[in-house]
C-alpha cells in the first residue's frame, strides 16, 4: 500500500491536498453562510414580535389617553 502511495509524484499529492483543503473551506463557508441566514431569520421573527408588542402597547396607551381626554373635556363642559 505504501509503495503505491510513493509512486505518485509530489505534485499530485500537493494537488490532492490543495483540492481537499479548498473543498473543506468551501463546505465551511457554505455552512457559515447558512448559519448566518438562519440566525438572521430567527432574529427577524423575534424582532417582529417585539415590534408588534410595542405597536399594541402604544395603541392601547393612545386609546386610553384619548378616552381620558374626552372624559375630562366632557366633565369641564358639564360644570
Amino acid at each position: 500500500m505504501k509503495d503505491n502511495y510513493r509512486k505518485y509524484p509530489k505534485k499530485i499529492h500537493f494537488f490532492n491536498k490543495l483540492v481537499s483543503y479548498l473543498l473543506l473551506t468551501t463546505i465551511l463557508a457554505v455552512f457559515s453562510f447558512l448559519e448566518l441566514a438562519v440566525m438572521t431569520v430567527i432574529f427577524l421573527i423575534f424582532m417582529s414580535f417585539y415590534v408588534a408588542i410595542i405597536i399594541l402597547g402604544a395603541t392601547y396607551l393612545a386609546i386610553t389617553s384619548v378616552f381620558k381626554i374626552k372624559k375630562n373635556i366632557k366633565d369641564k363642559k358639564a360644570i
